[in-house]
């Protein structure tokens, strides 16, 4: 069956689920491992894309992670996240954009807000 294994060649008489991180079409010796960017459930006859705002890095990802505040990702399967940029920022994790800092408040890259500009200063977006 699909997302299990037999574990030998031939004359198989059991089938053993596939792990985490593990998919198969069915009547195989053993599992393949999903690849980076995407992850499985045990059981699992494929290997789903990470989703937007999350990526996997190794083969054999049971989950895929959320990207951390600072970051985002904008595309399905990554397998990494990209820095908000100076001027901008993402204050959540799992996003997949980054938000611009409003006006009198400024942001370095990778960052988690924006911070307001000291008194007698005025930004443009990433220094005061």
């Amino acid at each position: 069956d699909e997302g299990f294994y037999t574990g030998v060649d031939t004359s198989a008489t059991t089938c053993t689920a596939c792990d985490a991180g593990k998919y198969s079409l069915g009547f195989v010796k053993n599992c393949s491992q999903c690849n980076p960017g995407s992850s499985s459930s045990s059981k699992a006859s494929e290997c789903e894309g990470c989703e937007a705002g999350y990526y996997s890095v190794d083969f054999g990802a049971a989950t895929c992670t959320a990207c951390k505040t600072g970051k985002f990702q904008s595309k399905t399967g990554a397998t990494s996240c990209d820095t908000c940029k100076p001027g901008r920022y993402q204050g959540a994790t799992g996003q997949t954009s980054c938000s611009d800092c409003n006006a009198g408040t400024y942001a370095k890259s990778q960052s988690s807000a924006c911070s307001d500009c000291p008194a007698g200063t005025w930004s443009i977006l990433t220094n005061c």
